[in-house]
């Protein structure tokens, strides 16, 4: 139960330092996830899914997005 909540969490985190970007003038955002523990926590097919699932999202928002590694991310507006 607790990894379905996962993405929403990332979701969350994703527009909230959007936010706090825009509200600052910056043209990018970083978000991290380290604390998530995705790179141990949840079995790759499932993160993968996870992941490809939430580029797509950023990604038709209009953003682009920058996995650096699994711990955080970079947006692009």
């Amino acid at each position: 139960m607790a990894r379905a909540k996962i993405p929403d969490e990332i979701r969350r985190r994703i527009v909230e330092s959007v936010n706090r970007a825009v509200s600052l003038g910056h043209t990018s955002a970083a978000v991290n996830l380290t604390d998530l523990q995705l790179d141990v926590g949840i079995p790759a097919p499932d993160l993968e899914l996870v992941v490809k699932e939430l580029s797509s999202e950023i990604k038709q928002a209009g953003y682009k997005l920058d996995w650096d590694d699994i711990t955080s991310l970079g947006i692009n507006f």
